[in-house]
């Protein structure tokens, strides 16, 4: 079983992102997923954070408490959330938004996700799919092939979150989650 917590603010995607990697792994491999969400009142800005519980076998409580990933694509999301993440679990944060300043047991990885989609692709919406695929590439917790069938799904054969998804696969340092947690 493999608990993530996705966070940032309101307008990052962060919601679509956790959704598009539940259908990836429920719909294309046939294991299985929960996904929750909280976002605050305010349409863009406020707190956002998807829960994404994944395993083999059925999933009895939704909410991750302790997460074995969490991201954090904005300074507020890390802040309120870097102690959720489990004792030398893996952090990602997005290097222009987040500075790493608190104490937190994890393998911290600072990585040009909003920079890269931005700037290299110039579209500052799909940073999400930036980040799933930094997600995928990291954690082995679902097939690439799956989500991006899972975005040809939901956006359509040509969106330009395809090429989001993938350059996010090339931004991750290699894969760092033990292959026993998936």
């Amino acid at each position: 079983m493999l608990k993530l917590i996705l966070s940032g603010v309101g307008g990052q995607g962060i919601i679509t992102a956790g959704v598009i990697l539940g259908e990836a792994v429920v719909i294309h491999e046939g294991r299985y997923a929960v996904q929750t969400q909280s976002y605050g009142a305010e349409v863009r800005g406020g707190l956002a954070r998807t829960d994404l519980t994944i395993a083999n076998s059925e999933i009895y409580y939704p909410r991750v408490e302790q997460a074995h990933v969490l991201v954090a694509l904005h300074q507020d999301a890390y802040l309120r959330l870097n102690r959720s993440i489990r004792p030398g679990g893996i952090l990602i944060v997005d290097e222009t938004l987040v500075t790493l300043d608190a104490r937190v047991d994890a393998r911290q990885f600072s990585l040009p996700i909003i920079r890269t989609a931005e700037e290299e692709l110039k579209r500052p919406q799909a940073a999400n799919m930036c980040m799933v695929g930094v997600l995928v590439t990291m954690t082995g917790v679902v097939e690439p092939d799956s989500v991006s069938q899972a975005i040809r799904t939901r956006f359509g054969v040509d969106h330009p979150n395809l090429e989001a998804f993938a350059r996010g696969l090339e931004l991750a340092p290699g894969r760092v989650l033990q292959s026993s947690l998936v």
